[in-house]
């Protein structure tokens, strides 16, 4: 038996707990192996921001990616930032994985999916996440777990929205998979039929 977030996953029951298309960025909590940290600020891009709006939608969708700005590191160091900054000078480094928090889900309204500034959300550093749904590529079409089971494939961040791609790299660089306005975030480990997930471990 396995545990999401205090939510029994039994790999042969018939009450499986499937989740949805926004349960995306939480963390497996295997042995002692995982770092969640808090943050001193959050701002939502431009670009994620008119995604985000297309769909009718607000908050910083869990299991994104959220990244510091280096240039900041001595006046704002822990700020993150949901898709690359962009003020001038901007350095970015990819900071962790935006974490799941069921009260954040469930005290949200309708069109709220996720982490917004005025929230306390965790983001993730090391550890294994579990994701249902993606990008084929940056600015890609949405996909699911049909079209991600592949162990081949790894996981990465698109650099201008935070958005979880899932793909086979193009090439590496010093050993680290490489996709076009991407960064590189970690492998699946492990596929989930049973509920249509996979299992990813954060490596960057």
């Amino acid at each position: 038996m396995e545990h999401t977030n205090g939510i029994p996953i039994g790999l042969a029951s018939p009450a499986i707990w499937k989740g949805t298309n926004k349960s995306n960025g939480q963390l497996m909590p295997l042995r002692d192996y995982y770092l969640e940290v808090g943050y001193s600020g959050l701002v939502i891009t431009t670009a994620l921001q008119t995604e985000l709006t297309a769909a009718g939608e607000t908050g910083v969708p869990f299991g994104n990616g959220v990244f510091y700005d280096r240039n900041l590191k001595a006046s704002a160091p822990n700020k993150i930032y949901a898709g690359y900054p962009t003020a001038g000078g901007a350095v970015p480094k990819l900071a962790g994985i935006m974490a799941y928090d069921a009260a954040i889900a469930s005290l949200q309204p309708a069109a709220a999916k996720g982490v917004q500034p005025h929230n306390k959300g965790k983001i993730i550093k090391r550890g294994f996440v579990r994701y249902k749904t993606g990008k084929a590529a940056a600015g890609g079409a949405a996909v699911a777990y049909a079209d991600i089971n592949d162990a081949t494939m790894v996981m990465f961040v698109e650099n201008s929205t935070g958005d979880p791609v899932f793909a086979v790299p193009t090439s590496y660089t010093n050993g680290v998979p490489q996709l076009a306005n991407c960064t590189y975030v970690g492998n699946i480990v492990q596929l989930y039929p049973e509920d249509e997930s996979v299992l990813v471990e954060l490596k960057f």
